[in-house]
């Protein structure tokens, strides 16, 4: 049986496609919104997310620290995953904040914080899974990332009250689309249409 090559035509109202196409590329944006969707799922069940303004020292010292691991990652480096670093100094501005104003918690960050800081690479890996920075969709806003394990529990709340605190929100349960995910859901509405 021969099969037909893809056929897309293209004039001023916009591209013609034929229907085993159609049905192919709309399949195909299916299963990528579909595991757009089950991604945000699984983060929203494994991960803490916290958003807080770009100024924050969190913020700022989070950043500095990636910087400062990419400058010293060379091939074949000691220095563990760059999440433990990351954490690390996000725990220690933490930390700072909190002798500040005597937070009810800072006896749970310090003693963490003590054994974290005199533990070599692979002893800080076990606690913290992730840790990242990044970018928000509102430019004024930063978004922290964690996965903590299990057995960090009483810390781990500890830890997120003090970021409260400090004036972070956080957020759980699945994050809304990407804007991504609604042009291309946009796109197989248009698509499915035609």
């Amino acid at each position: 049986m021969a099969r037909k090559g893809l056929k897309i035509v293209g004039d001023k109202k916009g591209l013609k496609i034929d229907g085993g196409t159609r049905k192919l590329i709309g399949l195909m944006i299916k299963m990528i919104l579909s595991l757009a969707q089950g991604r945000r799922d699984t983060e929203g069940a494994v991960f803490d997310t916290l958003l807080g303004e770009s100024g924050l020292p969190e913020v700022a010292t989070m950043e500095e620290q990636c910087t400062v691991y990419q400058k010293k990652a060379v091939k074949g480096h000691s220095l563990g995953p760059p999440h433990i670093w990351v954490f690390g100094a996000l725990l220690a501005v933490v930390v700072k904040r909190c002798e500040a104003v005597a937070a009810a918690n800072l006896e749970v960050l310090k003693e963490f914080l003590q054994t974290y800081e005199s533990a070599d690479v692979e002893t800080k890996a076990d606690p913290v899974r992730f840790c990242r920075v990044s970018k928000f969709y509102n430019h004024w806003q930063k978004r922290i990332i964690l996965c903590l394990a299990r057995e960090c529990g009483q810390f781990r709340k500890a830890l997120m009250g003090a970021l409260v605190e400090a004036k972070f929100v956080r957020r759980q349960g699945r994050a809304p689309a990407t804007l991504m995910e609604r042009e291309l859901q946009e796109w197989l509405e248009r698509l499915l249409k035609q």
